[in-house]
């Protein structure tokens, strides 16, 4: 997670910059791991983000503790072996939380899409 925070590793991540988000992102594929990175640059709102990843196993570690992961498995017939992870992200700047890591062990990454499900102006609270 701290490859993620470091600027001289950019070039090792796929970097979507959105609006009031950015995500980061890489599969290692000789590991077995996708890595996503959440977070914000600005301290202007607290953000509830839903995260969809389409992944091949059903496990994830998360730096989000409270979360729920939703978990939905493909007719094996069809996809074998393919997941649907869904979970949520809070980014809170002004309480020092900018970012949300994901780490999957899997060797197949399809997609990934963030939503924001809640973009309130940021508090201390």
């Amino acid at each position: 997670m701290r490859l993620a925070s470091d600027p001289r590793a950019d070039p090792y991540f796929e970097i979507h910059k959105r609006e009031f988000y950015y995500m980061k992102d890489a599969i290692d594929k000789k590991n077995g791991f996708y890595y996503l990175r959440v977070g914000s640059n600005s301290n202007e709102f607290d953000l509830t983000l839903k995260i969809k990843l389409f992944v091949k196993g059903d496990l994830i570690e998360t730096t989000e503790k409270g979360e729920k992961l939703f978990v939905y498995k493909y007719p094996e017939d069809k996809f074998p072996g393919d997941f649907k992870l869904t979970t949520f992200c809070n980014i809170r700047p002004l309480q020092g939380k900018k970012t949300c890591d994901f780490l999957v062990p899997t060797e197949y990454h399809d997609r990934t899409y963030v939503y924001i499900q809640k973009k309130v102006p940021a508090s201390k609270r």
